[in-house]
């Protein structure tokens, strides 16, 4: 019997402000989840609720709207074991236990209407049918701690397993825009604009973590912009901005939290990445004058 490992993601279906799926921390060296829309935030963040804590096996299936087919294997047998800390820091382990099938999609009858046209849907899962792993209330704010151990076996007899450590955030959501539009090329010379603005408004802590790593392969820098915003949700910090003094690729996390006067937790989480490059750089836009025509007509 062969052994393998998968990326087994939570919370595929249940997008975190664009991002879509989490990894356990352990493959976050190895794996990442792309959905086409954006990139998966740095803190998964959902608002109080009921969510499964079961499997997503992603590229298992055609994922798309107008294309079916049978998955890449054919799932027999399976187990998952979980155990869960709340911010109280009370575990509750929910023991293990059989996988009992697969599912596919939410109760949508077209995903396109949750995820768009282009967004991946019909997503491979395997569920327990044990209501604490198919609906499991997360109900207080603050960082869960979700533990999840699993294998599962095809009809052929291979095994694979995955699963480990993963960290999610309940909250109510934020939205945060910032001062540059996530994704942004930049040039050497140029400097970045650490503005940010949190809808609602609110005078939310800030943190703004920018890293730019050189084409050439030398250490990454790292410049950390931390501060309050305004009441109107509104920040821009008085350091000075980070300056591109080298060609390669960016990455900015953005994060931001506030708790209200009744206790509720706000939080919002942005990641942009791009490219930074050199001050002779050839890049450029053109366009066909018969074409722009054509969208005027």
């Amino acid at each position: 019997m062969d052994e393998g490992r998968f990326l087994f993601a939570l919370f595929y279906d249940n997008p975190s402000d664009g991002s879509r799926g989490l990894l356990p921390e352990e493959d976050l060296s190895v794996g990442a989840i792309y959905n086409t829309v954006r990139y998966n935030s740095a803190t998964y963040i959902l608002p109080p609720g009921e969510y499964p804590i079961e499997p997503y096996l992603l590229n298992m299936m055609p994922n798309a709207y107008d294309t079916t087919a049978a998955p890449l294997l054919q799932i027999l047998l399976g187990r998952l074991e979980a155990r869960i800390t709340p911010p109280s820091g009370e575990s509750r382990n929910l023991g293990n236990v059989l996988i009992a099938q697969n599912r596919l999609s939410t109760a949508a009858a077209d995903e396109r209407a949750l995820f768009g046209a282009f967004a991946p849907v019909d997503a491979y899962r395997v569920t327990t049918l044990n209501p604490e792993f198919t609906g499991y209330p997360f109900d207080q704010y603050g960082d869960y701690t979700i533990e999840l151990e699993g294998s599962v076996e095809d009809v052929w007899g291979n095994r694979f397993e995955g699963g480990g450590t993963y960290h999610l955030l309940i909250a109510e959501p934020m939205d945060l825009t910032p001062g540059v539009l996530p994704g942004t090329p930049f040039q050497v010379g140029d400097a970045l604009n650490t503005s940010l603005h949190i809808a609602p408004g609110m005078a939310a802590d800030v943190t703004i973590t920018a890293r730019l790593y050189p084409l050439d392969g030398s250490p990454m820098v790292e410049q950390v912009y931390a501060g309050q915003a305004n009441p109107y949700g509104y920040f821009h910090p008085e350091d000075a901005p980070l300056l591109f003094e080298t060609p390669g690729e960016y990455i900015i996390d953005y994060e931001a939290r506030y708790t209200d006067e009744n206790g509720h937790l706000w939080a919002g989480s942005l990641r942009s990445a791009g490219v930074v490059g050199g001050s002779t750089s050839t890049l450029g836009m053109t366009g066909s004058q018969s074409s722009l025509s054509r969208k005027r007509a």
